[in-house]
């Protein structure tokens, strides 16, 4: 008699461990459990841009600043490990590939704590065309952002100089392939060059942020990190504040760029940036959100 009580009630705790499962997974919908959506629809997208740009534009500037310092901070820690692996393979092209895939991890970091880059927040003019932010709000944004992203890749500069990360210990390839790569920058690409690739950055690394918004889970945000931070350095592509921290330290190193290059190049990279984010912005907004408000009415 004993036995058949206990029998059913592990029957019972069984048939309850289940249901409590299946409304953690689902919800309830005419009698059936229905599986949760694992990812935002391309509108939801949309609205979930412009509340997550109406945030970022009404905190404090210290706030938004120190933000930025660690977004800038965080590329710098991710473009070292690129250039780690590129400066000690003896095919370039094979320690690109895999640096690649390295170096997203400073995205993932930016995104998963909140942290500020200048590039991804070019998606506040959503908001701004929805009438939820204004100009001005906006421009103040992401030029405290910028200033906090300098400041950020400054300091890794700083450490990556104190720990003699790049000349003591590692291949003497390393150190010469970031004076080359910066030197690149400044010395053979025309003005028109850093311009178009700076469009063509930030039409990926904002169409990145975009896009991880629409998964609800890490591990789907880190996927498409992955995949188009990849792509962007694959590329070779003008990130302006990724700029700074590499022509910052090759600086440094001894490269052979002036203040005035480096100024301009990072001028005119954060230029193409902006319009990039704006190729971004522009047809996703008329596309999901006026466009559907001009349906309501």
């Amino acid at each position: 008699m004993f036995e058949k009580s206990m029998k059913k009630c592990y029957f019972i705790k069984g048939i309850l461990s289940q249901m409590k499962v299946r409304k953690i997974l689902g919800y309830k919908n005419g009698g059936k459990y229905m599986q949760q959506p694992r990812m935002l629809s391309a509108k939801e997208i949309a609205n979930e841009v412009v509340e997550v740009g109406k945030y970022k534009v009404s905190r404090k500037n210290s706030v938004v600043i120190i933000s930025g310092m660690l977004a800038g901070l965080f590329i710098a820690l991710g473009y070292t490990v690129y250039l780690l692996v590129y400066g000690q393979m003896e095919n370039h092209f094979v320690g690109k590939l895999i640096g690649a895939f390295l170096f997203p991890v400073a995205l993932i970091l930016i995104l998963l704590t909140g942290a500020d880059l200048f590039t991804g927040n070019t998606l506040i003019g959503k908001a701004y065309f929805k009438k939820e932010v204004k100009l001005s709000a906006f421009i103040k944004n992401l030029a405290l952002v910028w200033i906090g992203n300098l400041l950020g890749t400054l300091l890794g500069v700083a450490l990556l100089t104190g720990a003699h990360l790049f000349t003591n210990g590692v291949d003497p390839g390393v150190a010469d392939s970031i004076r080359h790569i910066a030197e690149v920058k400044i010395n053979t690409l025309s003005t028109s060059e850093v311009f178009f690739r700076a469009i063509l950055c930030n039409i990926l690394i904002a169409g990145g942020v975009y896009v991880a918004y629409a998964a609800k889970d890490v591990a789907g945000k880190c996927i498409l990190n992955i995949i188009v931070v990849a792509v962007f350095a694959i590329m070779g592509v003008e990130h302006c504040i990724a700029n700074m921290f590499v022509l910052s330290m090759a600086k440094v190193l001894g490269a052979d760029i002036s203040y005035a290059g480096m100024a301009w190049n990072i001028f005119i990279a954060t230029i193409g940036n902006i319009i990039g984010g704006f190729v971004i912005v522009v047809p996703y907004y008329y596309n999901f959100i006026h466009s559907y408000k001009n349906r309501q009415h």
